[in-house]
């Protein structure tokens, strides 16, 4: 990791919503970017700003609100605003961090504002199989973004499906229009982190958490933590039908802790439980609640999570549980198989899934005759988790409390060693120092044409008016004061673009060299008012909107 006087402070691209874990809607992305802004904080020297690049003063507001939360003993915490309308400024971070795939806005700001080498983008994946994500990759093939970007795959699974995304579209763009070269960020894969000592249970914390949730001394404790929708997340049949065989005559009880989306869904849990698996002790807790999360960490023996679901990318709980020195039981699945080592950590169960013939599940996706619920949970209906196979990894582990230590201890090493964030964010820092250097390196001007989402709109609806300001002269009303057109400016209807008014002082200067001369061109007015030409013909056509001043055709010889 790069040592504290060379560690880079990146911009953080800060929506409150994606960086906080107390929402009612609890996802994996929103742990995950808490974690990260935690990681920042612990990773950021004190001599060193934490760089907010919000949208506006209460949004900072709130971006300095969760740094603090976090990092409570520093209230004097450096911290600067970058403003989003302000992207010239993101220089003196060199690196944008946005929580998502999706490059392309920024991209295209930062080509507006002429920032192209002064510095990099880098996202990151979470889910690639909704429509909006894989938008924003096919994006990447005409967003001017550069080598000097990235966009961090949480997986080598994720990192495959991007680039098949990526390669079929520039196949259509070949053919399409001719297209045969993109530049493209770079896709390094660096897996999600987690905070180990949040997961540091004393055997005193563990016998309490047990105790509260009236759970028997000897009972063995399989946990489940994640969003509890059988069509988005895990299909809970094959956990319970694996469970209820492994346990034979043991005392077992599942805890699943996190959130139903609605009742009915609720109901199909218990409806397959009671199906499946009469004689296991059931807990449900609520995911949402911190202290609900901890008791069902401390209280655990065994983690599970049999991911059958394509909008599964990374996982962040397995790594959580390794933190907290539990075996786990996974399945065979995208980012399970980077974290979670089959023998070592626990065991990984094997998945199939066709391998064509989904075409019909993606058409009705982008015909709008599915939503993305549906579409995920039809794929979902045809992922097979070796039920057999999970039922022995659970026999074993049951029944063998030495192996339940051993695995469980391995978990916590691994944890410690390659997924804490301190680690991990010691990859992130590298990965910004390679980008940085790369975009350094750049000899000459790289600047790309703007394209067609940034034109200017006074030049792509020029043939929209009569006249062209050139073309005029103009003199004051008669009677016009400063005090009449501070008065309209004030107005409801005006005061709302007070962004872009003409501040008093540059009006005051245009009244008094109009008030004593006969019409003037605006070149003729320029040479008394000093602004660029671009201010002053928005501040004249701004009073000539209002009638404060009047225009007549400059005549030609």
């Amino acid at each position: 990791m790069p040592t504290s006087n060379t560690a880079l402070s990146p911009a953080i691209f800060y929506e409150s919503e994606g960086y906080r874990t107390s929402g009612s809607r609890l996802m994996g992305r929103h742990s995950a970017g808490e974690a990260f802004l935690r990681a920042v904080i612990q990773g950021t020297p004190p001599s060193n700003p934490i760089f907010g690049y919000c949208r506006d003063a209460e949004g900072f507001g709130a971006f300095k609100a969760d740094v603090l939360r976090h990092d409570p003993t520093n209230g004097d915490r450096l911290m600067r605003w970058l403003p989003r309308h302000q992207p010239e400024k993101l220089g003196n971070a060199s690196i944008l961090y946005l929580p998502g795939p999706g490059l392309l806005n920024e991209a295209q700001r930062r080509l507006g504002s002429g920032q192209e080498q002064s510095y990099s983008l880098c996202g990151i994946t979470h889910t690639i199989s909704s429509a909006g994500a894989m938008q924003s990759i096919r994006d990447l093939l005409i967003a001017p973004v550069h080598g000097w970007d990235a966009i961090i795959c949480t997986s080598k699974a994720v990192k495959a499906s991007l680039e098949t995304i990526i390669a079929e579209q520039a196949e259509y763009l070949r053919v399409r229009l001719g297209a045969r070269f993109c530049e493209m960020p770079q896709f390094p894969v660096i897996p999600l982190g987690v905070h180990c000592q949040d997961f540091q249970f004393t055997t005193a914390e563990k016998q309490a958490a047990r105790k509260r949730l009236g759970i028997a001394p000897e009972a063995v404790v399989v946990l489940f933590v994640g969003r509890l929708v059988f069509h988005a997340k895990a299909h809970p049949l094959p956990l319970y039908l694996a469970l209820e065989r492994a346990a034979e005559k043991k005392s077992v009880t599942l805890i699943e802790c996190g959130w139903f989306p609605n009742e009915p869904v609720a109901r199909s849990y218990d409806q397959a439980r009671n199906l499946a698996a009469p004689n296991i002790g059931s807990i449900v807790l609520d995911g949402r609640q911190p202290s609900q999360r901890r008791d069902a960490w401390a209280a655990a023996d065994i983690f599970t999570s049999l991911s059958d679901n394509i909008q599964e990318s990374f996982g962040l709980t397995p790594i959580e549980a390794m933190a907290a020195g539990l075996p786990s039981v996974v399945s065979d699945w995208d980012g399970y198989k980077d974290t979670v080592r089959h023998g070592i950590d626990g065991f990984r169960i094997p998945t199939t899934m066709p391998s064509d013939g989904g075409d019909d599940f993606a058409l009705r996706h982008l015909l709008d005759i599915d939503s993305y619920d549906f579409y995920i949970g039809h794929v979902s209906q045809t992922v097979a988790v070796d039920i057999e196979a999970a039922t022995l990894a659970f026999h074993q582990l049951l029944h063998q409390p030495e192996l339940r230590q051993r695995m469980g201890d391995a978990a916590k090493e691994q944890a410690q060693t390659v997924f804490d964030w301190s680690c991990i964010y010691g990859r992130y820092q590298e990965l910004w120092h390679h980008l940085t250097e790369k975009r350094r390196q750049v000899s000459g001007d790289r600047q790309l044409p703007r394209g067609g989402a940034m034109i200017d709109p006074y030049k792509l609806f020029a043939n929209y008016p009569t006249n062209a300001m050139g073309n005029l002269q103009f003199a004051l009303r008669e009677n016009v004061t400063l005090a009449e057109i501070e008065t309209i400016s004030q107005l409801e209807s005006v005061k709302f673009a007070s962004y872009m008014l003409p501040p008093m002082a540059l009006v005051d200067q245009i009244v008094q060299n109009l008030n004593k001369s006969q019409p003037l061109s605006l070149e003729e007015l320029q040479s008394f008012v000093s602004v660029p030409m671009a201010t002053l013909e928005k501040a004249i056509s701004w009073l000539l909107k209002y009638g404060l001043i009047k225009s007549e055709l400059i005549l030609k010889d």
